[in-house]
């Protein structure tokens, strides 16, 4: 069982926010003071153990409201139970890349052959127990295929090469496959973004025809033909638009699917410029809104009403039904990359994860992490410096009521809360 830590109180450059509002009780005009102090406490759970390990995802059935639920090492899964316990351990002959989604987590290792190499795909349920194995061979000069797993254990794999792309069910069997482009070019620079809706009834892709060729000063360049696609939980095609841009990047999908976000952008050599657009779609592939904007993270917030978006130091935030841009802001004065989002429900609060990062013996490690709080509007409330060692894997999520976040940063795990007293007075 994981040791439980010491209670960090914090409070941090934002430690209070003491909001006056007049609140009207007569008509005459007489009013009452309210006086609101909201106050953080952050409190290191616990770090594992275990060495060299990162926390994949954190389990929300614990006593403690959350513990890790699967945790990966170089060549190792670790799974845990909702109390804390390590439950199994699943080891490997080569290093692992591993997929966590929602009661499932995928691990995948390239083994060398003679004419190339093989990759060989297992997905787990949460009690460590395997749900299947799949492989395929990959040629010396073939590309590594994508992988994409959803929260109902199915899984989508896309080859660059020639467009195509496979589904299989749960139990790992393959149930479509087809050519996303007929006559499209091969092509090694083909970019490609994927993502299931939460409830698995949807997978996304956003990818190109061809290769693109950036605007130089000499001539045009040449789109590569971006396209977002939504295809159903069986892989049949429901439809496709055209993106704007020469190159497809990122992509999103709320929880059931009902609104998607795609980016693209197109390189201008001659002024050194990247345009980038970002579309958001509804679930029949109408465009509904666009802005001027690269993400590399989307949160939609779980009821579907606000979309988050962000890049390295800037944040937007989208209010869906009305097609808004709520507010657009820059963090150039905290230190470090934004790595990671969360979104309570209705977007009441909003986590941020910032952190330093470099190039440490050919890996890219993630330290000195800083958690910052705002508010639906925007109000930065509380900034908190994180310890910890240097890691690559970071997780954060919001309590189901809002009022607490969790974040993991490598083997250990922290929890924000938030507290609000009211005094009143006349």
């Amino acid at each position: 069982m994981f040791q439980l830590g010491n209670q960090v109180r914090s409070i941090g450059v934002r430690a209070f926010l003491i909001a006056w509002g007049w609140i009207l009780l007569l008509p005459t005009g007489w009013s009452q003071l309210r006086q609101e102090k909201i106050s953080f406490q952050l409190t290191r759970i616990a770090k594992l153990p275990l060495e060299s390990v990162e926390i994949l995802t954190l389990s929300s059935n614990s006593i403690n409201g959350k513990s890790p639920q699967f945790v990966v090492g170089d060549k190792v899964l670790h799974f845990y139970s909702n109390d804390g316990r390590l439950r199994k351990s699943q080891h490997f002959p080569y290093s692992i890349y591993a997929i966590a989604a929602g009661n499932f987590v995928g691990a995948y290792y390239l083994e060398p052959e003679i004419d190339g190499q093989k990759l060989n795909w297992y997905v787990f349920h949460s009690t460590g127990d395997k749900a299947y194995y799949l492989q395929w061979a990959i040629g010396r000069d073939q590309l590594i295929p994508r992988l994409f797993l959803s929260n109902q254990g199915t899984t989508v794999i896309f080859f660059p090469e020639e467009c195509l792309i496979k589904f299989f069910d749960s139990d790992g069997h393959e149930i479509h496959s087809t050519v996303c482009f007929e006559d499209a070019s091969f092509t090694y620079e083909r970019n490609v973004a994927g993502v299931f809706s939460d409830d698995g009834r949807w997978f996304c892709l956003a990818t190109m025809e061809n290769a693109a060729v950036p605007d130089t000063p000499d001539e045009v360049g040449r789109s590569g033909s971006p396209t977002l696609i939504l295809f159903d939980q069986n892989g049949q095609e429901q439809w496709r638009v055209a993106i704007d841009g020469y190159w497809s990047s990122h992509v999103a999908v709320s929880n059931h699917g009902d609104y998607l976000a795609v980016c693209s952008y197109r390189f201008d050599e001659t002024n050194g410029v990247t345009l980038p657009t970002t579309v958001l779609f509804n679930q029949e592939g109408q465009e509904i809104f666009s802005l001027d904007f690269l993400f590399r993270r989307a949160c939609f917030s779980p009821e579907e009403n606000f979309l988050l978006l962000a890049d390295q130091n800037q944040v937007l935030l989208v209010e869906l039904k009305n097609r808004e841009l709520i507010w657009r802001k820059s963090f150039d004065s905290i230190e470090g990359l934004l790595i990671n989002t969360a979104v309570a429900h209705n977007a009441e609060a909003i986590a941020l994860l910032f952190a330093n990062g470099k190039y440490v013996q050919g890996k890219f490690l993630y330290e000195n992490p800083q958690l910052l709080w705002l508010t639906r509007n925007g109000t930065e409330l509380d900034l908190q410096q994180l310890s910890g060692e240097k890691f690559q894997n970071s997780v954060l999520e919001f309590s189901a009521e809002g009022s607490k976040v969790f974040v993991g940063t490598g083997s250990e795990y922290f929890e924000l809360t938030k507290s609000i007293d009211n005094d009143s007075s006349r």
